[in-house]
């Protein structure tokens, strides 16, 4: 009896579990303000602050706020991807961005439409 108790105890708090993931899915974009609030790092272009594996926490952005040695995520169309670099230089209408692992400056400079968001937490 005591054991079938716990199973239906283990079972109920891991649906429980499974509903607030799936709340924190549905509501994190929104509450965030950005279509991809979570993302995973493949790249060591940002070491030693982000390595690869980590899990990024992302907010969107107030289209007037400087950007200036924030560390965020935007959309380059010419390769197909995400990156996520610091902002060297906000120029207003365009970034000029360099991971921080890297030599050289990002050579795509985005303009804010291909921002995702800044970094806000780095999960390990």
């Amino acid at each position: 009896m005591n054991s079938r108790l716990n199973r239906h105890r283990t079972v109920w708090i891991a649906v429980v579990i499974a509903e607030m993931l799936l709340v924190l899915y549905y509501a994190a974009p929104i509450l965030l303000r950005t279509p991809s609030p979570f993302l995973i790092i493949q790249s060591d272009s940002m070491l030693p602050v982000i390595r690869p594996g980590d899990i990024l926490l992302i907010q969107g952005i107030n289209p007037q706020e400087n950007l200036d040695g924030k560390v965020i995520a935007y959309y380059n169309p010419s390769q197909g991807r995400i990156i996520v670099h610091r902002v060297i230089n906000d120029k207003g209408d365009t970034l000029i961005m360099k991971g921080d692992n890297n030599d050289e400056e990002d050579f795509f400079e985005p303009g804010r439409r291909f921002v995702l968001g800044k970094v806000r937490a780095v999960l390990r």
